[in-house]
């Protein structure tokens, strides 16, 4: 709370929750305490809630237009009195971004406002696709080829390394796009995986500038291109279809993918490097600048110039070029040695067009302050959690307050168990392979938990980015049913959602842990223990207080019971083992293929009903209902009617399996409800722009699946035509694309009909006569009247269906007419 003093009265401010990350579908409520009693006025919000296409686009012209900043975000929303002195405002997040907020008092006799004392609040708006269960499978494509069911990769024969020496170039053949697609149940179904993160797949050094066998995938030498050593020769697709392939069958198992983007960099002699030397960062003697981390120099690299704003526009093309090609995320490789205002202008261009592109930001190495600030200002979404760097109880105790801190205030930090900068877990057994699974997971915030390739077979070679190690794919035993049941509790249980709170609060000796994981609501709770030492078995004790004396772990199944010593409770542990401690009748759900996680589905449905209901009643009506998806499932035109109070509803319906062969006319202020029996994403784009990008939602009834889709308020004064394509899933093996297209239609009080053409202003043919009534008549016809052109034209059709327009009965088709103008 914040307090100012003013006369004899202190007015505060305050939010529910009382948190700094939020979800598109989540609301905040601020109220205003000590209201002067003495004087008239009106007590408001001022904020930038609602308005984050208008930052953006003030962002963008800053770089593009050297523009200041205007700050016309900023509005004054009136709160409502709620008791004497008191005032509410409910206000729902339907934007992603960087949003501020302030109670004040605005005196009606114009004098000084009040002002509660203290800093704006800060809120962090993210997709509601990320809301639980941000599970991150990294794959190295190369590595998923001949070198994949390996324990360890056959070093080169003697005649390649006699070739070497002649400086020959011998680079084995790569894994593949296609090959990879065929793990794909075992990513998404068997381990329960949410997100297929590619390490760097555009073309990498085959000769200059070559580091190791293959080639750094870092060293990327196009932005806009992929490996072609990364697909199969095929005459029908391309590589880059090829990698179109993969993108569409992640989203049939209802996944996400990522791609590693290496921001800071390119490769030697790249086709930017060629084209635009001045992009880049030169020493004093003209060479190129490599840059460099730990000590190390990186000289197959080249440095990127980002004190040049031209280099800030190339690089949110760059993410654009992928977004347009359906990848949802990027990991921004050595993202924090950019500046601030590259990113800034990065995210703000990528998310007017793709709002939901989730940044995971690689800040390993960089001042934790500038991670802070690119996540919690910048709005980059995640970054990267060290925990996989803190091994004993002291540097874990230390490191990990950190993580829930900055998870909570600025952005999710990501555990990853293991990456491919790091030796493998397994080299160092397997217990202790699986201790840190779960360590990572168990401690994970926002269910964001991620391991490299492999690591779920125990592969023990360390991934080689310059070469393509072995996987020991298929290897048994295996971590695939812990790694399950860990992917299912990030995604499901309460105390692993969004806004949960973990907390160390082990007592005593040992190198062990037990942490305390509670869920928003302060209700649910489950306690991990784990023993750090893999040689020997050790007691973990903690405070009475903080839990029963008994429970069930959702790891094993197995009823626990502790023992109570001197206001203590323990637990001995075996080596290396780990507990999820649940004290209520929870149970794992079952995993199904193909469907998102139900925490994540209820959490899209609020947020597309939020958006619905601001676009028909304004931004305070989003906040006015409890869990508005249900009702938009539950019957969507009766939603969109009592949200705007209008009978027919404002409903434009679009039918998945017939509408995109035919021209589907969107009246302004509609909302287009697209319906389908299998689930579908719905793009909607003006020339190459994107407007919208939805993924459907199952209905109530389980049969159809939809999307609601309000379009930005248009301001036309003719009409204008918008492509609308869709990628429909019947199964995860068949995938249907069509296209087809909407004609939005202007504001009627801003559109003039010209009602008088001459023929010499337009030839006849070009001129059409279109009329129709509530009756169901039409009448529709060319200007010159002696041709037909379609089977459409008639001076006189009616449609007696009272449901859709067909079947059209033709009454008078043409005739002849004599008229007498002006005696003429």
């Amino acid at each position: 709370m914040e307090f100012i003093h003013s006369e004899s009265t202190i007015m505060q401010q305050s939010i529910r929750p009382a948190r700094t990350i939020f979800h598109t579908g989540d609301t905040v409520t601020l109220r205003l305490d000590g209201i002067p009693a003495d004087r008239a006025g009106t007590a408001v919000v001022r904020t930038n809630i609602g308005r984050a296409a208008i930052r953006r686009a003030e962002i963008v012209a800053r770089t593009d237009q050297h523009r200041a900043l205007a700050g016309l975000d900023w509005h004054d929303l009136p709160m409502k009195t709620v008791a004497p002195g008191v005032a509410e405002l409910t206000l729902p997040f339907t934007e992603i971004g960087i949003f501020e907020a302030k109670c004040c008092f605005l005196p009606a006799d114009r004098s000084a406002i009040l002002w509660p004392e203290g800093e704006n609040f800060r809120f962090k708006v993210c997709s509601a696709n990320a809301a639980a269960g941000n599970t991150i499978y990294s794959a190295f494509v190369r590595q998923f080829g001949a070198n994949m069911d390996k324990a360890v990769s056959a070093p080169d024969p003697e005649e390649l390394a006699e070739l070497d020496r002649r400086g020959y170039t011998v680079i084995p053949p790569s894994g593949t796009f296609r090959a990879l697609k065929k793990q794909l149940d075992h990513i998404f179904n068997k381990l329960g995986c949410r997100i297929l993160q590619l390490l760097p797949i555009h073309p990498a050094p085959t000769q200059y500038g070559r580091m190791g066998r293959y080639g750094s995938p870092f060293a990327s030498l196009d932005y806009f291109n992929v490996d072609p050593a990364l697909a199969d020769f095929d005459p029908k697709a391309t590589p880059l279809e090829q990698f179109g392939e993969l993108v569409d069958a992640v989203h049939a198992r209802n996944g996400r993918i990522f791609l590693d983007i290496p921001v800071n960099h390119t490769g030697w002699a790249s086709k930017l490097q060629g084209e635009h030397p001045d992009y880049f960062v030169r020493k004093a003697d003209g060479a190129f600048e490599s840059p460099g981390a730990w000590g190390v120099v990186w000289a197959d690299l080249c440095k990127l110039d980002y004190t040049d704003p031209k280099v800030h526009q190339l690089m949110a093309k760059v993410f654009l070029f992928w977004c347009r090609r359906h990848v949802d995320g990027f990991r921004c490789d050595a993202g924090y040695m950019l500046p601030e205002a590259a990113w800034n202008y990065i995210v703000a261009r990528v998310r007017e067009e793709f709002p939901d592109t989730v940044f995971l930001l690689e800040g390993l190495g960089g001042p934790l302050k500038v991670q802070e600030r690119l996540l919690g200002y910048s709005g980059l979404t995640w970054g990267y959690s060290e925990l996989f760097q803190n091994y004993t109880r002291d540097q874990i105790s230390r490191y990990f307050p950190y993580v829930d801190q900055c998870s909570a205030l600025y952005g999710t930090l990501v555990n990853f168990a293991e990456t491919h900068d790091n030796m493998r877990l397994a080299a160092s057994g397997r217990v202790y392979a699986r201790l840190r699974f779960l360590v990572a997971a168990l401690l994970a915030e926002n269910g964001a938990f991620g391991f490299a390739n492999g690591a779920e077979f125990f592969a023990t070679e360390k991934i080689d980015v310059h070469g393509a190690g072995a996987l020991n794919w298929g290897a048994s035993p295996n971590l695939i049913e812990v790694i399950r049941k860990l992917t299912l509790l990030n995604a499901d249980h309460p105390a692993f959602l969004a806004g949960s709170h973990v907390e160390l609060i082990q007592k005593g000796g040992g190198n062990v842990l037990a942490a305390r994981r509670t869920a928003a609501d302060g209700k649910k709770r489950v306690l991990v223990l784990l023993n750090l030492d893999c040689d020997r078995a050790s007691a973990v004790h903690w405070p009475v207080a903080d839990c029963p004396g008994e429970g069930t772990d959702l790891l094993s199944g197995r009823r626990i019971t502790f023992r109570h010593e001197f206001n203590e409770l323990n637990y001995e542990l075996a080596p290396g083992e780990g507990l999820c401690i649940d004290f209520t009748d929870y149970r794992l759900p079952d995993p199904v293929p193909g469907r998102e996680p139900a925490p994540v589905e209820r959490q899209r449905a609020d947020a597309m009903a939020r958006s619905i209901l601001v676009a028909l009643g304004g931004l305070e009506a989003g906040g006015a209902t409890a869990e508005p998806g249900k009702a938009m499932l539950a019957d969507p035109v009766a939603f969109a009617a009592a949200s705007s109070g209008i009978d027919p509803a404002p409903v434009t319906r679009y039918r998945v399996e017939s509408d995109p062969h035919r021209r589907v006319m969107l009246p302004p202020g509609d909302v287009l409800l697209v319906k389908g029996h299998s689930r579908f994403r719905v793009e909607i784009r003006h020339g190459d722009r994107n407007l919208r990008l939805a993924a459907s939602l199952p209905s109530a009834d389980g049969r159809h699946h939809l999307a609601m889709i309000a379009l930005p308020p248009n301001h036309l004064t003719s009409m204008i035509s918008l492509s609308i394509r869709l990628t429909v899933f019947e199964s995860e093996e068949k995938i249907v694309k069509s296209s087809g297209e909407l004609v939005q239609l202007p504001q009627p009080d801003r559109c003039r009909i010209r009602q008088e053409n001459s023929a010499v202003e337009h030839p006849l043919g070009d001129l059409y006569a279109f009329a129709a009534n509530r009756f169901g008549g039409i009448s529709y016809f060319s200007a010159a009247w002696g041709r037909l052109t379609s089977k459409y034209e008639a001076i006189l059709a009616a449609n007696i269906n009272r449901s859709y327009p067909v079947d059209r009965h033709v009454m008078f088709t043409r005739c002849r007419a004599w008229l007498v103008v002006n005696g003429y």
